[in-house]
């Protein structure tokens, strides 16, 4: 049932993604055509094209990443706790499930929305024999003996900014499951997010004075794979962190749904 319900997820938050998805690369495929040649040596109305360009692909990359934010927390507050949560909660599905499978669909257009305005980043600032000078950087820090730890710094950063998504997501979910208990919902929702970012906030910025972070907050003055080996350790403590937050989260939004659901 979980697959169904992700299936589900997919579909209809991809109906309204995936065209913008298509803009935002054909826009910047064509921004590249004119940067290819002189647009100076044509007339004004060949500039002007080129402004009108670069600005709807601007326009479209941002609106394409507030879009996502926009759908995840839109979809969720509708189909749970809005016009469509009578229709959810007969499902045959746990509230797990569907904590679960939008938090995977949620993470994973995100992280699409992601991917493809890097990708049309590329497409536009591709230059003749870019990939080369890649090539060769990277066979320049495979010569150093810290590449190793380089790319485990990658990876964690990886790790560390999947985590972070997911964080973030389930504490909107909780915050919007915490407002449907108010009578005005969305403006509890509201004032719950506030009031969870700033326990949060504080709680981070206790954990940042402390002096165990000092050690590997203050790095610049260490060799680079000591200070790279630090700095990876850093990165696993807030993991840490964020999965700590991942766990409230979650329990707090499933004890909503179940015992304190409120469709009126």
């Amino acid at each position: 049932m979980l697959g169904k319900l992700l299936k589900y997820e997919m579909k209809g938050t991809g109906r309204t993604l995936l065209p913008f998805y298509g803009l935002m690369i054909t826009l910047a495929a064509i921004t590249r055509l004119f940067n290819g040649i002189n647009i100076y040596e044509f007339s004004k109305l060949g500039q002007i094209a080129m402004g009108i360009v670069a600005f709807s692909y601007g326009l479209t990359a941002t609106s394409v990443m507030m879009l996502t934010a926009f759908l995840v927390v839109q979809r969720f507050y509708k189909t749970v706790y809005g016009d469509e949560g009578y229709l959810t909660h007969t499902l045959p599905v746990k509230s797990r499930d569907i904590i679960i499978s939008k938090t995977i669909s949620s993470f994973v257009w995100v992280a699409l929305s992601a991917l493809i305005a890097g990708i049309s980043v590329i497409i536009i600032a591709y230059q003749a024999g870019m990939w080369n000078d890649i090539l060769y950087a990277l066979n320049y820090w495979t010569e150093g003996i810290v590449f190793g730890k380089i790319i485990i710094t990658g990876v964690n950063l990886m790790l560390l900014s999947i985590f972070s998504i997911i964080s973030m997501t389930l504490m909107v979910y909780m915050s919007i499951s915490i407002g449907q208990l108010f009578k005005r919902k969305l403006i509890g929702s509201l004032g719950a997010f506030i009031g969870v970012s700033f326990i949060v906030n504080t709680v981070t910025g206790i954990i940042g004075n402390s002096r165990i972070a000092e050690k590997f907050i203050n790095i610049s003055g260490q060799n680079s794979a000591q200070a790279i080996s630090d700095f990876n350790v850093l990165v696993w403590i807030l993991i840490a962190f964020y999965i700590i937050k991942i766990v409230i989260y979650y329990f707090v939004t499933e004890h909503m749904m179940t015992k304190k659901l409120n469709l009126e």
